[in-house]
């Protein structure tokens, strides 16, 4: 699956704002790379251009800053899409950390059958849903 096919699949239902974090895709070389500066990138662009409580969509790196993000500014986002970031707890080896998840409001944790089957070699392929 690719970006751009998860982006059309969105497209003409939801209003989608899409950037390049520095040093990725299209944008300028730049010295900066932290985590600090990719969340400044987003606070900026969250500030210009987001709708008042958004849903954040990330996947890789973008799922784990859209996490800090979340987690920074609870009051502005509506709901996290997360699509293999690096999570903080194997969903695969902790089941009691995953049914505590699921009992949290609004949350929606998926660990998908063939995850469970391929045990700690699948954690990459895991899909949550916050």
């Amino acid at each position: 699956m690719s970006w751009k096919r998860i982006i059309g699949a969105l497209k003409g239902q939801y209003r989608l704002v899409t950037f390049d974090f520095r040093n990725h895709g299209k944008t300028t070389t730049s010295r900066s790379t932290s985590l600090e500066s990719f969340l400044t990138d987003a606070e900026v662009m969250m500030d210009k251009v987001a709708s008042d409580r958004p849903i954040l969509v990330g996947w890789s790196l973008g799922a784990d800053l859209a996490v800090w993000y979340a987690a920074s500014h609870p009051g502005r986002v509506a709901g996290l899409f997360l699509i293999d970031g690096a999570l903080p707890v194997n969903l695969v080896s902790d089941p009691d950390d995953v049914r505590r998840r699921q009992k949290l409001p609004g949350s929606k944790v998926s660990v998908p059958d063939e995850t469970r089957r391929c045990g700690e070699r699948a954690v990459n392929s895991l899909r949550v849903c916050i």
